[in-house]
């Protein structure tokens, strides 16, 4: 069997999807919806015209987000901005801890959106979810692909695991475990 000749300068990255992000998203878009419901309600008990608009406003922007979180999961860009407008109209309105409820509500959904990203290269493996954390290759004692589930294990006995078998890779498994014994070995 020839030995698989990698280039030095070669990162291997694997992204992993959050796959409960659309449950969480929904969580959000709920109590989001819910303290919106509190808010028009608020509004129609004061009678003031101008927070009746807002409220009405605010209520039909969140159900159609509502509508395409349930049916495309794919809306993080239109989250963001949704999220921003509401909360700039009830700044508008002078109601800012609903304001800064649907800001830290969009902010979470945001976070729980991200994918994991895995990258080896010759400096070690950096892990990146919501920060980033770098593991040199002397601090780990080893790191392996196999039948579908990456596993990186450091000397200081931390354990990782990643199921990447539902994932297309663009390298294969000899590659990335040859890759990572000659970086643990020259470390």
């Amino acid at each position: 069997m020839q030995p698989i000749v990698v280039n030095p300068r070669t990162i291997f990255t694997v992204v992993i999807p959050n796959t409960k992000s659309r449950y969480y998203s929904i969580l959000a878009n709920l109590l989001i919806m819910l303290g919106i419901s509190i808010f028009a309600f608020y509004s129609i008990i004061n009678g003031v015209l101008f927070l009746k608009i807002i409220s009405a406003c605010i209520s039909i922007i969140y159900l159609t987000r509502f509508y395409f979180v349930l049916t495309i999961s794919k809306l993080q860009f239109s989250n963001i901005v949704v999220g921003i407008l509401t909360a700039t109209l009830l700044l508008c309105v002078k109601q800012y801890i609903p304001a800064m409820a649907v800001l830290l509500f969009t902010t979470m959904e945001y976070i729980v959106n991200k994918p994991l990203t895995i990258k080896l290269n010759k400096l070690g493996v950096c892990v990146q979810y919501i920060i980033s954390k770098q593991y040199p290759w002397d601090k780990l004692s080893n790191v392996m692909l196999s039948n579908g589930l990456l596993t990186i294990d450091c000397t200081n006995n931390k354990l990782m695991q990643y199921d990447v078998s539902m994932l297309s890779l663009s390298f294969s498994e000899v590659e990335l475990n040859q890759f990572v014994s000659n970086c643990i070995n020259t470390s």
